[in-house]
This record gives C-alpha cells, sequence and structure tokens, in this order.
C-alpha cells in the first residue's frame, strides 16, 4: 500500500473499499495462487517458496480450528480431505495417514446416507449453548472425565468404581446445572472463560520489523542473505505418493479402505417374527466373517 516499512500507526488511515479489495486481490495473486508458488519454487533461493508452503499448511490449521468453533462440519471435512493428501506427504505419520483417510471415506462413501448425516452431525457439540463454542464431543466427553477423576481421587466414597459409573457419572452434568444455577439466581452473570488470542499494536509492529530485517519475500537478496534448507511441498508429495502407492504390486493404497460393515439386506421382510429375526442376525454374520 505504498508503506512497505512504515510501522502501523495507532489512529489507522481511512481507506476505500474500492482500494481495500484490490490490495486483497494484488495480495493472493502474488503469494496464494498456483502460479505464484510455481514461480516460487524456480527462483535460486527457496526462501520465499518456503514462505508460501509453510502459510498454506498453517492457514488450514487456522481454517479448521474456526471451522470446529462456528460447528461448520461441511468446511472440517474439506480441511480433513486436504490432511490426508498432506499426511502421505509427511513422514513418520503412519497411523494418522492410515487413520484419517479411513474416516474421511468411511464418512463420506462407505456409511448409508441417514447414518453418515447422523454422525456427522453429532461430532460437534456445544456445551454451553453459546455461538462459536463448539467443541470436539471427545473433548466434551474428556472434560466430563476430568470431573469423575477429581471425585475419585478427593473424595472417599467416589473411589468406589461401582458407584462411580452409577452415580457420579450420571450427575455430573446435573451438578454442573446446579453450580451454574446457584450463581444465576442472586442474579450474577456467569462469567465463562473463553480463551482468545489478541494481537496488539505492538506486536504487529514488532512482527513487521522482523520481516523487513529478514527479508522474507526475498525480493532483494544480498549476497549475505541467509539461505535457509528447501522444504518440501507435502501436499504435491502426498498426491505422488497415492499415485504410486495404486499402480505398485499389490495395492498398497488399499490399506486407505475401511473395514467393511453390516448391511441390511433389501429383501428383508417387516413380518419376521423374533426366531427369523435372530436366525437371519446369524446368516448376516457367517457372511460378514467368511469375508
Amino acid at each position: 500500500m505504498g508503506t512497505p516499512k512504515d510501522p502501523v500507526p495507532k489512529e489507522l488511515p481511512k481507506v476505500s473499499s474500492r482500494v481495500i479489495k484490490e490490495t486483497i486481490e494484488k495480495t493472493y495473486e502474488e503469494f496464494f495462487t498456483a502460479t505464484a508458488k510455481d514461480t516460487a519454487s524456480n527462483r535460486t533461493s527457496p526462501k520465499l517458496s518456503n514462505l508460501m508452503l509453510c502459510v498454506s499448511d498453517f492457514a488450514t490449521i487456522v481454517k479448521g480450528n474456526t471451522a470446529i468453533k462456528s460447528g461448520d462440519i461441511g468446511c472440517l471435512m474439506n480441511v480433513w480431505k486436504r490432511w490426508s493428501v498432506l499426511a502421505q506427504g509427511i513422514k513418520k505419520l503412519t497411523q494418522y495417514s492410515i487413520q484419517l483417510p479411513r474416516m474421511v471415506i468411511l464418512l463420506n462413501k462407505i456409511l448409508p446416507k441417514g447414518l453418515r448425516k447422523l454422525i456427522l452431525h453429532s461430532l460437534l457439540v456445544a456445551p454451553s449453548g453459546r455461538h462459536k463454542h463448539f467443541v470436539a464431543k471427545d473433548q466434551h466427553l474428556e472434560d466430563q472425565n476430568y470431573w469423575l477423576k477429581y471425585f475419585f481421587n478427593h473424595s472417599g466414597r467416589g473411589t468406589d468404581i461401582n458407584r462411580l459409573k452409577d452415580v457420579y457419572s450420571l450427575n455430573v452434568p446435573l451438578l454442573q446445572s446446579l453450580i451454574h444455577g446457584l450463581t444465576l439466581d442472586p442474579g450474577k452473570d456467569h462469567i465463562y472463560q473463553s480463551h482468545r488470542c489478541n494481537i496488539n499494536l505492538q506486536s504487529i509492529n514488532n512482527c513487521l520489523r522482523m520481516c523487513n530485517q529478514n527479508n522474507i519475500c526475498h525480493k532483494a537478496p544480498s549476497p549475505n542473505d541467509y539461505e535457509p534448507i528447501e522444504i518440501d511441498n507435502f501436499y504435491s508429495t502426498g498426491i505422488t505418493k497415492l499415485k504410486e502407492k495404486h499402480r505398485q504390486k499389490g495395492k498398497p493404497i488399499n490399506k486407505l479402505r475401511p473395514t467393511g460393515i453390516i448391511t441390511w439386506s433389501d429383501t428383508w421382510e417387516a413380518d419376521h417374527n423374533l426366531d427369523n429375526t435372530f436366525n437371519y442376525i446369524q446368516q448376516l454374520g457367517c457372511q460378514f466373517s467368511r469375508r
């Protein structure tokens, strides 16, 4: 915007929406398009290419975190699909590179439409019911598990495992709602401790100063510049490895297939009695074991 090395002032200058739109489009075309990445990879110094790859990979983490908090399972699924390819290009991610594609294929291709929709819309929950405060269901269950561990370690009666399962486990949500109710009954507001990262003006100027000092875009190279090690493009590497696995003997790409599931036959009749139902389930189990 004509001020590459000037610090950000406290009072931001007034700029028209047209200039802002043009600046965003110019920045996107220069640093985030496929043509820009290809041009940066052909440079003698890998500094700009490394920056673009790191920013694009980290952007998927930010996008996934935003999708989880907003409860947008469709956007989160797109991030998981990209991570499934990225995991193939990163070494020492054996389990993750297998289990994540299996889950994506299972949720998009294998499961019936109704069951698929039920599972997808049950992965994220909002315990407090507030906007943009969704969390993964396993994280919510871990929070409930922490309450059980607290009772187990600080209560003599809670150390009985049967009592812990049958009494405490069922009443932990009720206890939480009672505590919230005691706060709201006197007219007090319940204060939620939400962690949010706020970047102040000093941090922004320090970041800009560091970027200018190290010439991260490498637009004006000098003989004394530090030459970093070139970073692999994990996304393109993952696509290449998937193609190689498909061409290899034994089809190692089949490891990404999810395990089979039992499906009901279309010839099922509604007037089966209990004995026929039990025999039908046994036959399905035998057929599934033969597979």
